[in-house]
Formats: structure tokens, sequence, C-alpha cells
């Protein structure tokens, strides 16, 4: 037992490192300022207005969660 809690927190200490938990991927940061928000993310985000790219994941409620803001903003 003693041996499976140490590899969970060793497990859950790793799982940021790895990347987005819905995706596993490491994202691109948000270029832009963004409360992130799903609602103003995906009102440009959804159907590429102005040219931004067009999501291609599943909803998830915290968009920066995932995709941290760029530096030197």
């Amino acid at each position: 037992m003693k041996k499976l809690v140490v590899a969970l927190l060793l497990l859950a200490a790793l799982l940021p490192a790895a990347g987005c938990p819905l995706t596993g991927s490491r994202p691109p940061a948000t270029p832009h300022e963004s409360g992130g928000e799903y609602a103003e993310c995906s009102s440009c985000h959804e159907g590429g207005a102005g040219g931004a790219p067009v999501t291609d994941h599943p909803r998830k409620d915290d968009c920066l969660s995932c995709h941290p803001p760029s530096t030197g903003r």
C-alpha cells in the first residue's frame, strides 16, 4: 500500500510537466491578452474569426490551464 501511495504522489508531481491534462501534449501559449474563459476564447477560436486558429480539441472551461499566457506581452 505504501508503494502505491508513493507511486501516485510521484505521478501527480510529474503530470504537470507532461503538458496539458486534457491532451497530454504541450499546446501553444496564448499570444494575446485573455481571461481564459471558454466563452471568450471560443468566440474567435471556434470559427477562426480574424484568422485565429480553429480549436481542434474538446471543450475545456479554463483555456489557460493548458494554453499559458506567453511572456513579453
